[in-house]
């Protein structure tokens, strides 16, 4: 994407966003109705996103041919960065601390951090292994 105008790469990360936004949209609220009133429907989507985060960060620094920073902006910037939503997820933790479980809302917590270090860490290996 050499070349690319500031306002060209803006656009294109804005353009990835709304592809992001919308899968969220989907994934969370397009399901049956017990999966779009449970906080785990966040949870499911962040690991995604960690996990295609794990997969975009390894294009740059374990390639031979790294892709240029233009496209990891938009991966991750725009796109990843719509899938996921570390704010709905505190939303979620103090939600269910204060209207179901103090217990249910420290297991989403710990979930989500330890979840989410696994799913980046496996997507990394997966593309440092593909030939």
């Amino acid at each position: 994407m050499a070349g690319v105008s500031a306002l060209g790469l803006a656009f294109a990360v804005a353009l990835a966003a709304i592809f992001g936004a919308w899968l969220r949209f989907a994934a969370t609220q397009l399901g049956p109705s017990h999966w779009r009133q449970h906080p785990w429907a966040t949870w499911c989507v962040n690991m995604v996103a960690c996990f295609l985060m794990g997969l975009l960060a390894s294009q740059g620094s374990h390639r031979i041919n790294p892709s240029p920073v233009s496209l990891e902006l938009i991966g991750a910037v725009g796109f990843l960065g719509s899938l996921s939503t570390f704010s709905t997820l505190m939303a979620d933790l103090v939600t269910t601390w204060q209207r179901c479980s103090k217990r249910q809302s420290l297991t989403l917590g710990a979930a989500s951090l330890l979840g989410g270090l696994l799913a980046c860490q496996l997507g990394l290996v997966l593309a440092r292994h593909q030939p």
